[in-house]
């Protein structure tokens, strides 16, 4: 098959990265992302109790949250938060400085829990999800920069579905974090909230399929404007849709 007919779309991390930050400021308006850290930031639960080293704890920070965070602080045009249950505020200050040694990462501002709350308002904490710590975020970045940030412009990535549901009802953008959360996965999701492509409209021309060392890798020919979106829902549903193939795409020529 001819390079001059197929090209391969797989995209590096760096393009990625930049194609989903440009997205949340230009197509979304983002101006503040917000994370949480246990099971969100870190790929595991430290209950606000870790004792072990900070650079035990940073090698379990999520590679593609590393590299999104490194962009925006790169970028610049994103103010940044931590926002947490966790007790342990000082220790993820110093996982940051820790992955991030070239960048003044006390740009990122950390909301946590206090070391002790009143269990008869701990409850209540919990069911307003994030939305206290967002508060007094916005509050810090009005103070020291006389930025008003709205809900709308508030991205936040979380692991419970609770928390994320809590958000989007406040006004918020969220996304709920799985254990498979990777840039790819992000750059789709935004694309499908800003573009809700129907599987119908995708316009194939033809379509190839090949057994290679790496696989089956399917051949299309289309000139959709997001023909290059590897392996995204919508290409996946009319290719299940059109042809019965439940394969994810892997190849595409864009005509």
């Amino acid at each position: 098959m001819s390079d001059k007919w197929w090209t391969n779309v797989l995209n590096s991390n760096s393009n990625v990265v930049q194609h989903i930050l440009k997205t949340l400021q230009r197509d979304l308006g983002i101006k503040l992302l917000a994370f949480d850290f246990d099971l969100t930031l870190v790929d595991l639960n430290t209950g606000g109790k870790w004792k072990g080293s900070v650079e035990k704890l940073a090698s379990h920070v999520r590679p593609c949250f590393k590299d999104l965070i490194g962009a925006a602080l790169e970028n610049g045009s994103f103010k940044l938060c931590i926002v947490t249950f966790s007790v342990q505020p000082g220790l993820i200050s110093k996982v940051l400085r820790h992955i991030f040694p070239n960048y003044n990462t006390d740009k990122i501002l950390i909301e946590a829990n206090p070391s002790k709350i009143n269990p008869q308002l701990s409850l209540e904490v919990y069911k307003v999800g994030k939305q206290n710590h967002l508060d007094k975020v916005v509050q810090r970045i009005q103070n020291a920069h006389n930025v008003a940030i709205q809900p709308s412009e508030i991205f936040l990535f979380d692991d419970r579905v609770l928390y994320v549901k809590i958000a989007k009802k406040a006004g918020l953008r969220a996304y709920l974090v799985n254990n498979d959360v990777s840039l790819q996965k992000i750059k789709d999701y935004l694309y499908h909230q800003t573009n809700k492509i129907n599987s119908n409209d995708m316009d194939f021309k033809y379509v190839n399929m090949q057994n290679t060392s790496k696989g089956t890798v399917f051949e299309l020919k289309s000139h959709h404007p997001e023909a290059n979106l590897v392996q995204s829902p919508a290409w996946n549903q009319a290719m299940e849709t059109r042809y019965g193939i439940k394969m994810p795409v892997s190849v595409v020529h864009i005509k």
